[in-house]
């Protein structure tokens, strides 16, 4: 999503977005090689295992909430159109808690 964004804004030059392109083109199979690469020793039970896995899952749970809140929810309730409307800005800020919520209840079963 941040490499597309850049593009989009058009921040940067020809010589950078050729070489993030490249960079984000060459993610994927070096992970899926990492992947299988350890994937013969890999014992998911381990305490190691356990805790590597742990923090990978805070770190992408904590860039989630922020690119929600950030990039896209940022956006909508700084608008004029909710800034200047107390009743539409009751209704976004209680629909956001009770989605979170609703969010937070699910996490429970899963």
């Amino acid at each position: 999503y941040s490499y597309a964004n850049i593009i989009l804004v058009g921040r940067v030059q020809v010589i950078v977005d050729s070489g993030m392109a490249v960079c984000f083109t060459l993610t994927t199979p070096l992970g899926i090689a990492v992947g299988t690469g350890i994937s013969s020793g890999y014992n998911s039970n381990s305490p190691v295992a356990l805790i590597v896995e742990g923090i990978f899952d805070a770190i992408s749970a904590g860039i989630l909430i922020y690119m929600a809140l950030v990039d896209l929810i940022a956006a909508d309730f700084l608008s004029r159109r909710v800034r200047y409307n107390r009743l539409l800005q009751t209704l976004s800020y209680l629909s956001l808690l009770l989605g979170s919520a609703s969010m937070s209840a699910l996490a429970i079963w899963a």
